[in-house]
């Protein structure tokens, strides 16, 4: 199957799994809103941010090879993060915050090793952050989530190019290494 069958396949059980005006989504899916193409007409962007969607995130979403910008934020998607999103080698943006998302935060995450921004605030997660030492990540948002256990920095890995840092609202112990150099904030 061509890969812009395969791209449009997942754009299109994506749809499926919400409700939402995307009524735009039916013919050339470079022209669709929130979506983004290449010269190759794969798909690399998908933000939908604030468009108030309901229901959750198909995990047919990973079939995107060429994701690189992946932004749901500020909707109403609840469920959980889907796994497969770990296959999405290419994407270096994330942003789930101000959902309904429930669950752990999958551990496939940490295979992204392009991702450089990761939010998943302001849900309703839960358990250990997983070990996201292998993400070349500089922005990692987790505040506001119930989030427990130990802040895995502190023991399991360290991110030298770490820039931002939130983790506060959570249920979290430990400490972060002054190796990490990061000024806290809290408002």
């Amino acid at each position: 199957m061509k890969p812009t069958v395969v791209d449009r396949n997942a754009l299109l059980s994506f749809k499926s799994s919400v409700q939402g005006n995307l009524s735009d989504w039916a013919s050339h899916m470079w022209t669709w809103t929130g979506v983004a193409c290449n010269s190759r007409r794969r798909v690399i962007s998908l933000d939908l941010a604030g468009f108030n969607l309901t229901g959750f995130i198909s995990p047919a979403i990973s079939n995107l090879s060429a994701l690189e910008y992946f932004d749901l934020s500020d909707n109403q998607l609840s469920g959980n993060i889907p796994p497969e999103l770990g296959k999405l080698s290419q994407l270096w943006f994330l942003s789930l915050h101000n959902n309904l998302l429930t669950g752990v935060i999958p551990e496939t995450l940490g295979l992204l090793k392009s991702m450089t921004d990761i939010s998943l605030s302001s849900n309703n997660l839960i358990g250990e952050i997983p070990d996201i030492c292998n993400c070349s990540s500089l922005i990692i948002i987790l505040r506001d989530n119930n989030l427990t256990g130990e802040i895995p920095f502190s023991t399991r890995c360290q991110l030298p190019y770490l820039d931002v840092l939130f983790l506060f609202d959570n249920r979290l112990v430990g400490v972060i290494p002054s190796v990490i150099n990061i000024e806290f904030y809290k408002p």
